[in-house]
């Protein structure tokens, strides 16, 4: 399974932020399957095959939506603007260069640091879950 997984991450959208040797933070962004999986009808296997699996591999590449699944900092390196940093890349390589948009998952609503600096950069929520 790993290895079916590890065919959606695009590496330039998986980045780790390092001081000297010591990683101190990380960024996750996939391209969304969800897009790709409404033409899978429900199975990734048809008789046995993986013609689901290539077809979702097949539009997994015509995305142009990414999608932040995880970001995270060390504690001690929260205020040094390193997951700005790392979402700022993200936006650099994969909005700018590709052409893909930027959706997040879930951040919560009292994170203010990360809310304030997304809206600094142009995000808008779109949608709240209490």
């Amino acid at each position: 399974m790993t290895h079916e997984l590890k065919q959606l991450v695009i590496p330039e959208f998986t980045l780790i932020a390092e001081i000297g040797e010591e990683p101190v933070g990380f960024i996750l962004c996939v391209p969304d399957i969800n897009v790709a999986l409404r033409y899978l009808n429900g199975r990734l296997t048809t008789f046995g095959l993986p013609v689901g699996l290539v077809k979702l591999l097949y539009h997994k590449s015509r995305t142009r939506t990414a999608r932040l699944i995880a970001l995270g900092v060390i504690e001690k390196y929260r205020r040094a603007g390193i997951a700005e940093m790392l979402v700022l890349r993200i936006v650099e390589d994969a909005m700018i260069k590709r052409g893909f948009r930027g959706e997040l998952s879930l951040t919560l609503e009292d994170n203010f640091t990360i809310n304030r600096f997304l809206e600094t950069i142009g995000a808008q929520r779109y949608k709240t879950y209490r």
